[in-house]
């Protein structure tokens, strides 16, 4: 364009300067120009051309790396690798979740370019029909590894789940192998204390059965949808089936290939494009659902898919269900036993002590020892008063061992033989020992009444031998006074005895008694009683003897009493009528004659 103009200004240059040959250079520069102007419109179709051919081999090398990226993908989603662990599963699932994240990520390339192509259509490209055919190729393939990946996903899904399963799964018969000895053990326990621990320890593990039952529960909800997973859709009547309408080649090796007419089982129809079915072989993979018809299965038809992840999860819970089961009836049984055993120990045990106790206090109640004298036997009766407190208090021991002992009986307890002989054993031994007691008491108060007697025997004889001493005595009085003073004192004596005399009766009564009542020491109740008598017949003989020679006595000191009171007026008298006094007066001679007449009168008085 340059040079054109550089051209046309020349030679307009030319004409202006006049030039010779003006007129043909403004015809060349015209024609010239008219050339170049009629080049133009070519030059921008060839132009345009170019850059449609740009833009054509530009998407068309887009599109080829859309394809070689996807088909490098396709692969992974095509994986038929499930994990052989869970660990496995977890590990493909973050491996496909990261496919998922770049095929996520991609998205947006790849309808930019389809964008792209849409442009191209609309602008009226010569090549919009192979446009149109890469578009729809490159969104077919890009839906087809989109649905693969989410096969593959489901896929996953699902391993994931069986495999959690199973791994739920061990773990439940590894926690039941572990609290199998526990409760399929058959020690009791040798004793209370043994058998209370092992109960409180197998409580332990049944609260851990009890709460492990969520556990199993949650196992058996899994496994039903392990089930639901690897079930085919089948309607009620049976297994559904499909039959092949064309041909169809594998493409990725999720795929199966399969021929016009073959017949294949239907295991999933979940997703609307692609089935997973299963071939007579046991072959499973995914075709397209729109090549595929479904079908009745007849009678005849043999070849459906046997369903080995099913069975396989069905009969792994049937035997964990089954183990647990066991376990729990092997658990109450052991909890049955150790409860028998307890209570078996707790019986054996309280009666053994019981038993102990009842040899001591058999010791206690077989003595012979019966006291030295009363008070001996009173601290006898005393410590045998709290022995029989003891008895009674205890007997209510006996009667929850015989009661606790019934209820186990009657409980239809394993060992209800052993335990009536222990009840037998025990009440034989309390009844000798309430024998033995009735025995003693009867013994001690024998005992109390004999070693009474003697001491109220003992006391009278001391009291008849105190006044047997007081009668001793040779005093009689030495005058009137002393001797009075003395009959006093022996008729308070005389009292004394009457009272005695009561006292050595009632002594007489109860020998006859206690002889008649304790015959083995009527013996010695008699001695002791011939000596009391004997002794107060002597008392008895002394007292009288006393009391004669105390009369005796009184009568010679009231003799010699009255002999000294006459001897002492006679003088006095002898004195007063001998008196030389004469009367001086009348008066006074009267006064003499009428005191002498007093003495006189005083004198016939005393004869």
């Amino acid at each position: 364009q340059d040079r054109i103009d550089a051209v046309d200004k020349q030679a307009e240059q030319f004409i202006k300067d006049n030039h010779f040959d003006a007129g043909s250079i403004a015809s060349k520069r015209d024609a010239l120009v008219a050339r170049y102007a009629a080049l133009q419109e070519p030059l921008a179709k060839r132009r345009a051309m170019l850059d449609d051919s740009l833009k054509l081999h530009q998407f068309f090398r887009d599109v080829e790396d859309e394809q070689t990226w996807i088909r490098e993908k396709e692969p992974i989603a095509c994986s038929t690798n499930r994990g052989k662990d869970l660990t496995g599963v977890q590990n493909l699932l973050k491996k496909h979740q990261a496919l998922q994240a770049e095929l996520g990520g991609h998205e947006n390339r790849i309808q930019t370019v389809c964008g792209e192509g849409r442009t191209m259509i609309k602008q009226g490209h010569f090549a919009q029909q192979e446009i149109q055919e890469t578009v729809e190729k490159l969104l077919e393939d890009w839906e087809g590894v989109k649905q693969k990946a989410r096969l593959r996903k489901t896929d996953l899904d699902e391993s994931l789940q069986e495999q959690q399963y199973y791994a739920d799964a061990n773990e439940a018969e590894s926690w039941m192998k572990e609290k199998e000895p526990l409760v399929a053990n058959t020690d009791y326990g040798k004793d209370q204390d043994s058998a209370q621990a092992l109960l409180k320890k197998h409580e332990v593990v049944m609260s851990d059965l009890e709460a492990y039952d969520n556990s199993i529960t949650t196992l058996r909800d899994q496994s039903k949808r392990c089930e639901a997973l690897s079930r085919p859709q089948t309607e009620d009547t049976g297994k559904e089936c499909v039959m092949a309408m064309f041909d169809y080649a594998a493409k990725t090796p999720r795929d199966l290939a399969m021929k016009k007419g073959d017949v294949l089982t239907l295991l999933n129809a979940s997703n609307k494009d692609w089935w997973k079915v299963e071939a007579t072989n046991g072959q499973q993979g995914f075709v397209p659902a729109a090549y595929v018809k479904k079908i009745e299965q007849s009678a005849g038809q043999t070849g459906g898919p046997v369903a080995g992840d099913e069975d396989s999860v069905t009969t792994r819970q049937a035997v964990i269900d089954a183990k647990y089961n066991e376990l729990q009836d092997l658990a109450k049984r052991r909890l049955h036993k150790l409860e028998e055993s307890a209570q078996r120990h707790m019986l054996s045990r309280e009666a053994n002590e019981l038993e102990s106790w009842i040899s001591d206090k058999e010791t206690v109640a077989s003595s012979d020892e019966l006291g030295k004298d009363l008070e001996h036997v009173e601290v006898l009766r005393k410590k045998f008063d709290d022995f029989q407190k003891d008895l009674a208090a205890n007997e209510s021991r006996v009667l929850a061992v015989n009661s606790m002992a019934k209820k186990l009986v009657d409980g239809g307890h394993s060992d209800s033989a052993d335990i009536e002989a222990i009840a037998d054993h025990l009440n034989n031994h309390w009844e000798t020992l309430q024998r033995l007691s009735e025995r003693r008491k009867k013994n001690l108060d024998g005992a109390h009444e004999i070693q009474r007697f003697n001491r109220d025997a003992d006391e009278t004889k001391s009291w008849v031998n105190e006044k047997d001493t007081a009668l001793s005595t040779d005093d009689y009085g030495r005058d009137l006074a002393s001797v009075q003073a003395l009959q006093r004192k022996h008729e308070g004596l005389e009292r004394d005895l009457a009272a005695l005399e009561d006292k050595v009766k009632a002594l007489g009564a109860d020998s006859s008694r206690l002889m008649a009542t304790y015959p083995m020491s009527s013996g010695a109740i008699q001695a002791k009683y011939t000596e009391i008598a004997e002794a107060w017949s002597n008392l008895k003989a002394h007292a009288a003897a006393r009391k004669s020679k105390l009369l005796d006595s009184h009568d010679l000191q009231r003799f010699l009493n009255d002999f000294r009171d006459l001897m002492a007026w006679m003088n006095s008298i002898s004195a007063l009528v001998s008196s030389d006094e004469l009367a001086k007066d009348v008066g006074s001679a009267e006064a003499l004659l009428e005191r002498h007449q007093e003495h006189r009168t005083d004198i016939d008085a005393h004869k």
